[in-house]
């Protein structure tokens, strides 16, 4: 039981994976059920209701992964920013009207100065950071699709970011990785990366 409550101790609580939220729409908002575990995974499931009326004005976001080699290219977000310092992947909104695609070679060219052939989408997923949990006007909620770079022009240039920094993937697993990103850090970790 001790290691038990340590591993508890130990995890994080500073999202609400969607894969846990079972969504019925209502009006305005969407009515969550959200399963909480009990302890040690002794007992059933506790099904805890909630509202939240941004989750349905989910942001879509298009996120690329660049390679040089054996590297990804890792991007820093700004000292004066939200989520300061965390490391995540080049991309951004998908604006109306444009594809994950349209919006993702756009994006690299506004925050990297490259001009990018956009490759196939590896991973999707939906994430909900804390903050966004307690300011609805904010936006917390996102639906990100990943995709692979298969070939770009020129060389990244930082526009936007902190710093950037080609690394390879053990590097990457060792970064301060936002949190909406780790989930496709291991994913890379595990499947291995398309090399340019």
């Amino acid at each position: 039981m001790e290691s038990c409550k340590r591993r508890e101790a130990q995890s994080p609580a500073s999202f609400v994976p969607l894969s846990l939220l079972r969504p019925i729409r209502k009006a305005d908002r969407f009515q969550f059920i959200f399963l909480q575990l009990p302890p040690c995974g002794l007992g059933p499931p506790i099904e805890i209701q909630g509202s939240f009326q941004y989750l349905g004005n989910m942001k879509e976001v298009a996120v690329g992964i660049l390679t040089r080699g054996n590297r990804i290219l890792a991007c820093q977000r700004r000292a004066d920013g939200r989520y300061p310092l965390k490391w995540e992947f080049p991309g951004g909104k998908i604006e109306k009207g444009e594809t994950p695609s349209q919006a993702l070679a756009r994006e690299l060219h506004e925050e990297l100065d490259v001009r990018a052939t956009v490759g196939q989408e590896f991973y999707r997923q939906e994430w909900i950071y804390p903050d966004g949990l307690a300011d609805p006007g904010k936006d917390g909620s996102f639906r990100i699709f990943y995709h692979y770079i298969d070939s770009f022009t020129g060389t990244p240039f930082n526009r936007v970011f902190e710093q950037i920094r080609w690394v390879r993937l053990a590097e990457l697993e060792a970064l301060d990785i936002l949190e909406g990103n780790r989930d496709a850090v291991a994913f890379l970790v595990n499947h291995g990366i398309h090399t340019r």
